[in-house]
C-alpha cells in the first residue's frame, strides 16, 4: 500500500460458463460460448493504462471448453422440470489461476448468469481467501426501485460491487476509494483500445444473433461507439445503467476500426441500438454517414446485434434512402451481413419510439431492398396484458413482415422471427410494477437462470408464465419452422 493507493500485482478477469436450460429433454435455446468477450478486453485495457505494472490474465471459461456441460440444479417449472447446466470449463480447471491472483474481476451483464457468478465467487474464495473480488456489469450494478442486485453479489462473497463506467470506477476500486452513485465517462474518446494481446482472437467465431453466415469472416469483434439512451422505455434498464447518451468522434471510431483491421478483424458486431440518436445533434446525420463510409472503404462487414431504431429512418413521412443504404446495403462482401430489427410490439402502439405498422412496413421494405443476407425481426411477447387476440395480431403481422422481406429482397434476405419473452429487468419500471402486483412467479435471487428471453417469469391476466413459454416456442416453430432455435 503506497499512500492511499492499493497496489495489486496480479489481476484475473473471469468470464463464467454459459447457462443452458433443458426441459423435457429438449434444449430451450441455442447456447453461445465463442462470442467476443469485449467487457474483459476493455477492462484489461483500462487496468493496463491506469496501473501499467499490474500483471493481467483473462480466463474465458465458455470458449475454453464449449462442449463441457455440468448440470448444477433443477427447477420446478409449472409441473415440468427444467435442468440447468453450466457450459464451459469446470471450476476446478481455473484453480491454479485463482490461486495466482490478488484480484478477481467478474462482469455480470445478464441476470441469467448471476447464479453461476455467485457460485464461482464462493469457489474462488475457498481456493484463495486473500484475493479481492470485484463485480460490475449491467445486472450487478442495479440498486434502484426497491431492487438491490449489489446486495446479492455481496451475499455471495464479493468484496466490492461497482456502478458506472469502468474507466472511472476501476481506478477508484484499485485505490480503495468509495464509488459514489454511477459515475459515467463524459468523453468516450478516452475509452482505451481493447487488449487483444491477452486472448486468442481466433476463438471468437459466434454471434448471439445466429449462425455465422458465409459472408461473415471470423474472428468477430463487438464495437460500441456510444453509451446511454435519451429514452425511458418501461422495460429497458439502459438509461439508468449507462446514463445519458454519449458517442465517439469520427476520429476515434476510425482509430478503433484501424486497430481492429490491424488485428485481422473484418467483421464487427455493432452492440448499440442507439446509433441514430446522433441525428438529434447538429451534423449528426453526416457523422453516421462518415462512419459507415469509412467501414465500407476499409472492407468491413457488420451486424447490428441490438438493431437500429428504424423509426428514425423516416423523417416527415419521407424515407431517408441515403441513410438506409449507408447502414444496410450489402455488396461485394462488404456492408451489413445481418441486422436485428426491433419492432418491439406489433399488436398495438405502446412505445413512443415506434411508428405505425404501415410506416414500419415501408421502412422494412427499403431495408430488405439493400440485399442484407439476414433480417431478424424482433418482437416482444408475454406482457401481463397479453391476450389471444394480441398474440394473433402479432403472429399475423410477423408473417406479413417476413413475406415482405422475401418479396422486396427478391429472395436475397432470409427473414427470421426473433420472438422474445418480456423480461422484467431489475430496476426497470416494469420490474417494480410486476413485483408490486405480485406477478413474478420466481425469485430473482433463487432462480436467476429463468430471467431470460426464452422462459417467462411473469404471470399475466390471461396467460401464466408457463403458458407464455410454451406459446413462444410454438409460435416460433410455426413462423420459422426448423429455424425456430437461433442456430
Amino acid at each position: 500500500m503506497m499512500g492511499n493507493r492499493v497496489v495489486f500485482g496480479k489481476v484475473l478477469l473471469i468470464d463464467v460458463p454459459a447457462v443452458k436450460l433443458e426441459m423435457c429433454g429438449n434444449c430451450l435455446d441455442d447456447v453461445k460460448t465463442n462470442y467476443p468477450k469485449i467487457s474483459q478486453l476493455v477492462v484489461a485495457a483500462i487496468i493496463k493504462r491506469e496501473f501499467p505494472k499490474v500483471e493481467i490474465r483473462i480466463v474465458d471459461m465458455k470458449s475454453a471448453a464449449p462442449c463441457n456441460e455440468v448440470k448444477f440444479k433443477e427447477i420446478d417449472y409449472g409441473g415440468n422440470k427444467i435442468d440447468v447446466y453450466r457450459v464451459g470449463q469446470d471450476f476446478s480447471a481455473i484453480e491454479s489461476s485463482v490461486k495466482w491472483a490478488d484480484v478477481l474481476i467478474f462482469t455480470n451483464n445478464f441476470t441469467q448468469e448471476a447464479g453461476v457468478v455467485g457460485d464461482l465467487i464462493e469457489f474462488c474464495k475457498g481456493v484463495n481467501s486473500r484475493a479481492k473480488v470485484f463485480v460490475g456489469g449491467s445486472d450487478a450494478m442495479v440498486k434502484r426501485g426497491g431492487v438491490d442486485r449489489q446486495a446479492y453479489f455481496y451475499s455471495r462473497g464479493a468484496d466490492r460491487v461497482a456502478s458506472g463506467d469502468g474507466e472511472i470506477t476501476l481506478a477508484k476500486l484499485f485505490c480503495g476509494q468509495a464509488v459514489v452513485g454511477s459515475p459515467i465517462l463524459p468523453d468516450l474518446n478516452s475509452v482505451p483500445l481493447p487488449s487483444f494481446d491477452l486472448v486468442d482472437l481466433s476463438l471468437y467465431t459466434e454471434s448471439y444473433e445466429g449462425v455465422v453466415l458465409d459472408c461473415m469472416n471470423p474472428p468477430l469483434m463487438y464495437l460500441e461507439t456510444s453509451r446511454g439512451c435519451r429514452g425511458s422505455c418501461d422495460f429497458c434498464s439502459t438509461p439508468f445503467t449507462k446514463g445519458k447518451y454519449r458517442f465517439m468522434s469520427q476520429n476515434k471510431i476510425e482509430e478503433v476500426l484501424t486497430y481492429y483491421k490491424s488485428a485481422g478483424i473484418s467483421t464487427v458486431l455493432l452492440c448499440e441500438e442507439n446509433i441514430l440518436t446522433r441525428l438529434d445533434w447538429p451534423g449528426g446525420r453526416n457523422l453516421v454517414l462518415s462512419w459507415f463510409d469509412f467501414m465500407r472503404d476499409n472492407g468491413f462487414r457488420w451486424e447490428f446485434t441490438n438493431g437500429v431504431e428504424i423509426g428514425r429512418l423516416m423523417d416527415s413521412e419521407r424515407l431517408d434512402e441515403t441513410l438506409i443504404e449507408a447502414l444496410f446495403a450489402f455488396n461485394d462482401l462488404t456492408g451489413c451481413c445481418r441486422t436485428y430489427v426491433p419492432f418491439e410490439r406489433l399488436d398495438r402502439l405502446v412505445y413512443r419510439k415506434l411508428k405505425p405498422f404501415e410506416t414500419e412496413k415501408e421502412i422494412l421494405a427499403s431495408i430488405a431492398r439493400q440485399g442484407v443476407p439476414a433480417l431478424n425481426l424482433g418482437v416482444i411477447i408475454g406482457h401481463p396484458l397479453e391476450t389471444q387476440e394480441s398474440l394473433d395480431i402479432t403472429e399475423r403481422r410477423l408473417k406479413e413482415l417476413m413475406d415482405l422481406v422475401l418479396l422486396e429482397s427478391k429472395g436475397k434476405s432470409l427473414p427470421y422471427a426473433a420472438l422474445l419473452l418480456h423480461i422484467p429487468l431489475p430496476g426497470t419500471r416494469d420490474y417494480t410494477r410486476f413485483c408490486r402486483e405480485g406477478r413474478l412467479a420466481f425469485d430473482i435471487n433463487k432462480d436467476p437462470e429463468l430471467f431470460s428471453i426464452i422462459t417467462s417469469v411473469v404471470n399475466g391476466n390471461v396467460f401464466s408464465c408457463y403458458e407464455m413459454t410454451k406459446i413462444r416456442k410454438e409460435m416460433a416453430l410455426r413462423l420459422n419452422s426448423k429455424l425456430a432455435l437461433r442456430v
